[in-house]
Formats: C-alpha cells, sequence, structure tokens
C-alpha cells in the first residue's frame, strides 16, 4: 500500500481491486483512473493499472502505467524484467504490422531492461533479418543462444542466416536440432543450400530425414531426391564436375533400387513430395538425354501409383475451338515470360482458345497483359493437385510448357498426363527426359545435326529465334566507373561458366595485355570466390595477374547494365551454354559479341544469332577463340564497323512471320494427333 497520507483514497482502490478480482474490469477501471487523477504516483494504483492494461492487451497503456510505477518507486528486478516482456510484446506485433523502426526500438529498449530476455533477442534477430542486416541478425542469435543454447527455434533462425554466408555453419546449426517438427524448416534450408549448389546441401537433406525418422508416413521423397541427387552450381575444376556427375549416377541407381510398389505405398501421396529439379545437371557441356530420361522414369513411378486416376488422357473438348493452354511460373517480367509471352498473341490471333496458367506466387503487370490476350487465364497459388485437377477439367488439345526445369514445381505436373498432347520448350534448352512430354520445341539455326539424339521428345523446330522477342531498349543509366579499354564483357552467371572457360579468359589476357575482364558478382559468395580462385590458378599458368585484369562489378539496374554493354568493346559468350537474353540485350547496345558453335543447343544460340545478322567473323572454333579476340581488339577499325552491322543486323532476330506459321503449323499437328 501507498503510504500516502490522504486514506480517503483507500476505499477508491480497494473498490478498484474488487472490481478487478471480479472481472469487471470496466469499472475497476474507472476507480483506477479517478484515484490517479488525484493521486498521480499511487504505487498500488499504477500496478492496478498495469495489471488491467495487461489483461485489455493495451499494451500502450501498459507500459506507460509500468514506466511511471518505477520512475515513482524505483526500478526493482522484477519491475524491470515485466517491463522488458512489454516493450518484447509490443515489438514483436509492430513487426507483424511492417513498423521495423518502432519495432527494432521497442526490442532495444526490452534488452536494455533485461538482457536475458530471449524473446527479446529472438524478435529483434527477425526484425534485422527482415531489414536485410543479417550480420546484425546473426549477433542477436548468437546473443539469445549464448543465454539459452537449448533453443531450437533459434538455432534454425540462425541456420536461415548462415545459408548464404557460411553454409558449413549452417550445416552446424541444423546438426544440433532434435525437434521433428522442424524437419519441413529443414528442407527450405536444405533446397535453398541446393539452388546454390553448395557442397552441404546433400548433408543437410540427410538432416531433413533424421528430423523425420519415426514421422510416418515416412520418406520425404523430395530430401531423398536432392540428398542422392544434389549437384554443385560453381565447381573447383573439371574433376569436381566428372565427380558430381558420377555421383549423380549413383545416386540415381540407389533411388531406382530403392523405391518399390512397397517403399512408395508408405510415402504420402503429394506431389509436393516431388518437387526437385537437376537444374544444374544441363550446364556440365554434355548429352543429359540418358540421365534425363531415367530421372524422368523414376519420378513417373511414384505418380503413376499414386494419381492412377491421372495415368489417361483427358478426352479434350469436342466442340468449338481447338483448346491450347501454356504453363509456366514464368509469365512475368522475366527473360521467359518476355521470350515466349509473343506465342500467346500468336496463338489466339490464329483462333485457338488460348488458356494461359501462371502458376504462382508471383503477378505483374506483364502478367495482365498476357492474360488479356489469352481466352482463359487462371492463376494459381495452392497444392499442385489442384491445378492439375483443374487442367485436366478444361479438356485441353495441347498443354504447352515454355520452360521445364526454371521452376521444380513443374516438373511433377509434367509427368502426368494433364492434356491429350503435351509439349516442352526451350526456355530451360535440354530435354525434360520426362515420358509424358511428347515434343520439344526448338530453333533449327541453334541445333547441330544430331540433334535428334539430344532429346527423349519428338524433336520440332522453328526458323529464326522462335519467338517475337522485344529487344531491349538501350535506356540511359549510370554504371560504376569501368576500367580502361579494351573492356571485354563477361556477363553470364557465373554457374554457367564451365571450367572449360578459364584457360580461354587466360590465353586472351595473355594475347592482349591491357584487356579488362568484367564480371558480375553474384549473391552466394562461395561463386566469386571459386571462380576467382580457378581464374587466378588459370592466369598464373600464363604468367599473368587475375586480381589486375579481372574487375568485379555489384549488382545494378537493367538500365545501368545495359549501360556497361554499351561501352564495353567485346563480349565473350561462354562455351557449352551461349548466351540467349544476354546476347540479345548486347545486341540492342550495339556491342559484338564474340562465340564458339557448341556441341549442343544450349551451346550454340549466339553463334545462329550472329550468322542471321550476318557476321559469321564472330563466329569460331573454340580453340580459335583467342586468336580471334586479339585481331578484333587490336583492329579498331573492323571492331567499329562489326558495331554498326549488329546495329543494321539486330532487327532481322525479331518479329518473324516465318517463325510464328512454323509454330502454328507444328500445333496444327500435334492437336490433330499427327
Amino acid at each position: 500500500m501507498s503510504d500516502a497520507g490522504d486514506q480517503a483514497t483507500r476505499p477508491l482502490f480497494q473498490a478498484a481491486l474488487d472490481a478487478f478480482r471480479r472481472g469487471d474490469d470496466a469499472r475497476a477501471l474507472r476507480h483506477c483512473q479517478a484515484l490517479l487523477a488525484t493521486s498521480p504516483a499511487d504505487r498500488d494504483a499504477l500496478a492496478l493499472r498495469t495489471n488491467l492494461a495487461v489483461r485489455a492487451d493495451d499494451l500502450d497503456a501498459a507500459i506507460a502505467a509500468l514506466s511511471t510505477l518505477m520512475q515513482a518507486h524505483g526500478e526493482q528486478p522484477a519491475w524491470r524484467r515485466q517491463l522488458s516482456r512489454l516493450f518484447n510484446r509490443r515489438g514483436a506485433r509492430r513487426r507483424k504490422a511492417a513498423a521495423g523502426d518502432n519495432a527494432r526500438a521497442d526490442l532495444r529498449q526490452a534488452l536494455q531492461l533485461d538482457r536475458n530476455n530471449t524473446d527479446a533477442w529472438f524478435n529483434l534477430a527477425l526484425c534485422e533479418r527482415d531489414a536485410g542486416n543479417d550480420k546484425a541478425a546473426a549477433e542477436a542469435v548468437t546473443e539469445l543462444l549464448r543465454r539459452q543454447p537449448a533453443d531450437e527455434d533459434g538455432r534454425i533462425l540462425g541456420a536461415q542466416l548462415l545459408q548464404t554466408r557460411s553454409p558449413a555453419a549452417c550445416l552446424q546449426q541444423i546438426r544440433l536440432l532434435q525437434r521433428p517438427a522442424l524437419a519441413s524448416e529443414v528442407l527450405t534450408i536444405a533446397a535453398a543450400l541446393d539452388i546454390a549448389g553448395d557442397e552441404n546441401a546433400r548433408a543437410a537433406y540427410a538432416e531433413v530425414l533424421r528430423l523425420a525418422e519415426g514421422k510416418r508416413p515416412a520418406p520425404l521423397l523430395r530430401a531423398e531426391l536432392g540428398q542422392a541427387l544434389a549437384l554443385p552450381a560453381v565447381v573447383e575444376d573439371a574433376e569436381q564436375l566428372k565427380a558430381a556427375r558420377q555421383r549423380f549416377l549413383e545416386g540415381l541407381g540407389e533411388l531406382e533400387e530403392r523405391w518399390d510398389r512397397d517403399y512408395l505405398s508408405r510415402c504420402e501421396p503429394s506431389l509436393e513430395q516431388l518437387v526437385w529439379c537437376n537444374f544444374k545437371l544441363a550446364y556440365q557441356g554434355e548429352n543429359d538425354n540418358a540421365l534425363q530420361s531415367r530421372y524422368g522414369d523414376l519420378l513417373r513411378r511414384p505418380l503413376l501409383q499414386w494419381f492412377p486416376q491421372w495415368r489417361d488422357a483427358p478426352r479434350p473438348a469436342g466442340s468449338g475451338r481447338q483448346r491450347v493452354g501454356l504453363l509456366s511460373s514464368c509469365w512475368r517480367d522475366c527473360t521467359a515470360g518476355h521470350y515466349f509471352g509473343g506465342w500467346v498473341e500468336w496463338l489466339a490471333s490464329a483462333g485457338y482458345d488460348v488458356y494461359l496458367y501462371q502458376l504462382g506466387p508471383v503477378r505483374d503487370g506483364h502478367t495482365d497483359a498476357l492474360a488479356a490476350m489469352a481466352s482463359h487465364f487462371r492463376f494459381h497459388d495452392g497444392d499442385l493437385a489442384s491445378l492439375a485437377t483443374r487442367i485436366r477439367e478444361d479438356r485441353l488439345h495441347l498443354l504447352i510448357y515454355p520452360e521445364i526445369g526454371m521452376d521444380a514445381r513443374l516438373l511433377p505436373l509434367a509427368n502426368l498426363r494433364l492434356a491429350h498432347r503435351q509439349a516442352a520448350a526451350w526456355g530451360h534448352p535440354s530435354t525434360t527426359g520426362l515420358p509424358e512430354i511428347d515434343a520439344f520445341v526448338s530453333c533449327a539455326a541453334m541445333e547441330p545435326a544430331d540433334a535428334a539424339s539430344h532429346y527423349r521428345e519428338r524433336l520440332l523446330t522453328l526458323p529464326g529465334i522462335g519467338v517475337n522477342y522485344v529487344a531491349a531498349r538501350p535506356l540511359a543509366g549510370h554504371p560504376a566507373t569501368l576500367p580502361d579499354e579494351p573492356r571485354i564483357l563477361l556477363p553470364h552467371s557465373l554457374f554457367k561458366l564451365h571450367p572449360d572457360n578459364d584457360a580461354l579468359i587466360a590465353d586472351i589476357a595473355a594475347r592482349i595485355p591491357d584487356a579488362a575482364f568484367l564480371l558480375f558478382r553474384e549473391r552466394y559468395p562461395a561463386w566469386n570466390q571459386r571462380l576467382a580462385a580457378r581464374l587466378r590458378k588459370a592466369f598464373s599458368e600464363v604468367g599473368m595477374n587475375a586480381d589486375k585484369r579481372l574487375h568485379w562489378l555489384s549488382p545494378m539496374s537493367r538500365p545501368d547494365y545495359l549501360s556497361v554493354n554499351r561501352e564495353a568493346d567485346l563480349m565473350l559468350d561462354a562455351l557449352h551454354w551461349s548466351g540467349g537474353n544476354t546476347s540479345l540485350d548486347a545486341f540492342a547496345a550495339g556491342l559484338p559479341v564474340l562465340t564458339a558453335r557448341g556441341a549442343l543447343m544450349r551451346g550454340r544460340q549466339t553463334a545462329a544469332m550472329l550468322e542471321m545478322m550476318d557476321l559469321g567473323e564472330c563466329v569460331a572454333p573454340a580453340d580459335k577463340l583467342a586468336e580471334a579476340a586479339e585481331r578484333l581488339l587490336n583492329d579498331r577499325e573492323q571492331l567499329s564497323s562489326i558495331r554498326e552491322r549488329v546495329a543494321r543486323g539486330r532487327q532481322r532476330l525479331f518479329g518473324s512471320n516465318r517463325a510464328r506459321d512454323a509454330l502454328l503449323a507444328h500445333v496444327e499437328r500435334l492437336v490433330g494427333n499427327n
């Protein structure tokens, strides 16, 4: 009780307390406020006011009352801890309301009051992560785990924060987890490591299976796929690439042996179980038909067993216009969306009933523009089985996947018979290997003579680049200061740079001592470090210092990137995986591209484009590329002439009616069962 001399307030406090105990909070609050109006520092009234606010979930009032109590009567440890908990609750609430700065202020105040408030450390880590401050978030998690080492929510958050910066440390955190319910969280981390091509991905998938052990329906097939088949992205050398391919082959054999009918009968029959893709296999520079086909057959086993109702093709609609569907998650502002968006218009203008399916969650203005061209638009951001059902109910004559491989969710869908006929295109230019894909649409000029042997599907080709692609506009930009000429642009994603490129780049450096090579840093530090180490070794073998010649540019806006293209002297194409969109961007900026014609379509795209523009002198055998680069960069007059010819000839790549007519002819044959 307060020892204030005014005993007249005591009956008022007692009435408030009695009402509070009866649950009549409204009456208790009126009495309490009346008391505080005459005695603002009354200890008991402030304590009761705090409790009333807490019970009403009025955190602002609770914090104000308890703060006043502490100012008037001293900061007792129990009060500090309670006030810390209140600031933490308000900070967590503000974070969910996207009031990040206010949330962080509350959480820091909570920790100033009580450094052992582990909930506040956790919520502060979430706030810092939301703001992109991963280092500060990791520091908060470290403080949390120092005080509460067994906190598994803290460990999983720590693992998430480390998955890009330090995958090995991320794996260490995962291995300490014991709660089976965290298996799905670990699966998400393992998938992220897998996408990054990190060597710890397989071990992370193994931890998913460890945590899920004893939970039935049992094996998480998605984790099994990753553990057996995960591939590196940027490899250390050709030997690592060879070993990875051998491990992939062995992993396929293990899964083929394990996935029998009995084993699959104990699994959860879900399409999401099979959301995994061997995307990086295609960047290894070899014919993947056999491996992709084995993978397609493996994936087909559980689908046939779990979903026998989808084994046979649905009967296409028997009246009205022929129905053609296009399914992707790329009907948006991205390379594939712009590349193949013109097909929607081509099919609609030819009289087909066009069904456009966008697999969410992303949707933007380009999505809406394409949806307006289609007869029917389906946006889907739910489970895959309901989408499969919806597509079958649309009774399509033909379903086209412009790319299979960019989004792993498409793999189980594309290995079902959702339409009478099904086809894929070269948005990811490699055979799907899936038995339910009838045809693969590619570009004739980009395919070698033995192209049919590279595909499980029936190969259909188009003239030109096969699409009505809108060339990049050379928007004004302001890139970072570039080194002096000559500037050789290497704009490719680092996982596209096969080790065979290293000696080529080093050879060019030895021939052209002043050349500056422009590369772009990736979000994964290991990629940058691994490629830099490879190039240092290759440069040292020709007596050159790579660090003086390699200029790493940070990610930049599209206008700035196109400005780099305009200011460069030459783009060097990647061996085995040539530029598609990167080459078109270069041509739009008037930049000459030097390339070799690879053995597979994915290594021949730029060569075909150059020849369409009558620039065959920019295509050379791989072992002659360094010599060709030296000749071009030492002859500024010829280089200037090629720039002018690029500017004049690039329009030949776009808007081809021949490609439209050829696509429509292929579609007609497919829907006509030929």
